[in-house]
């Protein structure tokens, strides 16, 4: 009888401490969740393909109209990190690495500040300039061919739209500067594919 009795409290005691541990657990969780701060900024928009007129035009469709002359340069450099997630902020346009997604694919990321066509911040930043941040180390390695088709596409079309000509897109030769394009970027393919 005095076995049963113990069995039974040893039984009652287990179920009380697991069910103690199932319950603090789940209010740590809900107690990690309302504390999860929220982002920044709004996620930004992702363009997937840009292979065609039509989204390529989605770029220019701005919550704030694009004024004339408002964009006079284009400012390109390397985020000298090799994932988006460990880039800069602040640019207008990100363009990602193969690294980012799970099927290799490059994407054109486009921040709030384009949408809003707000000036980037910072010291390397001026009121009139587009700022395109491709991600990676070109010290290290160079570019994949689809984030230099990627960088085409997209240097071309404000181009063209903005009538920006070749001479006003800045890339600088600083190497180990995430202000540069590295050393191992083919600055003279971009320099090629620039429109006059």
């Amino acid at each position: 009888m005095k076995s049963s009795s113990l069995k039974d409290r040893q039984s009652r005691r287990n179920v009380l401490v697991i069910g103690g541990l199932l319950i603090s657990l789940s209010l740590t969780s809900a107690l990690l969740l309302a504390l999860a701060p929220t982002p920044l900024l709004p996620e930004p928009r992702s363009l997937m393909v840009l292979d065609s007129t039509t989204t390529l035009d989605q770029l220019f469709d701005t919550q704030s109209p694009i004024q004339p002359n408002r964009w006079q340069y284009i400012y390109i450099h390397h985020s000298k990190t090799r994932r988006t997630d460990t880039a800069p902020a602040g640019d207008h346009f990100l363009i990602t690495g193969a690294t980012d997604s799970a099927d290799g694919q490059v994407e054109i990321r486009v921040d709030p500040r384009w949408t809003y066509q707000k000036a980037m911040e910072g010291a390397r930043s001026a009121p009139d300039t587009i700022s395109i941040c491709l991600v990676g180390d070109f010290d290290q390695s160079p570019p994949s061919e689809m984030q230099l088709r990627r960088l085409e596409q997209l240097t071309q079309a404000l181009q063209r739209r903005l009538s920006i000509p070749g001479k006003n897109v800045i890339t600088s030769d600083r190497q180990n500067s995430a202000s540069g394009l590295g050393r191992r970027f083919p600055a003279a393919r971009l320099r090629e594919s620039l429109l006059p």
